[in-house]
């Protein structure tokens, strides 16, 4: 199956994007917050190892896109909102 011209610039398919508008939904509905890859993992029931390294790809794709921030504290990576929603990225 064919994928659009942005999700081949941003090196993703159909899966991965659902997997990353999953994370980013969760993540804007509480743009107070931040959270570990481990907690979002979590509060999105991501359980299985190959669904755990899609979600993982996602995240950091995202940050690539700056959808998403990423910053290290305490040696855990801590995610919360970009400047730019998935939604601005994707209709690019």
């Amino acid at each position: 199956m064919p994928i659009t011209r942005r999700q081949f610039d941003l090196g993703i398919n159909d899966e991965l994007e659902r997997v990353m508008r999953s994370a980013h939904g969760f993540v804007i509905a509480h743009p107070g917050e931040a959270f570990s890859e481990d907690e979002l993992a979590s509060d999105l029931g991501i359980r299985d190892e190959a669904s755990q390294l899609l979600f993982r790809e996602g995240l950091w794709k995202m940050v690539e896109a700056n959808i998403l921030q990423a910053r290290d504290v305490a040696g855990v990576t801590y995610f919360a909102p970009g400047r730019f929603t998935i939604d601005q990225v994707l209709s690019e």
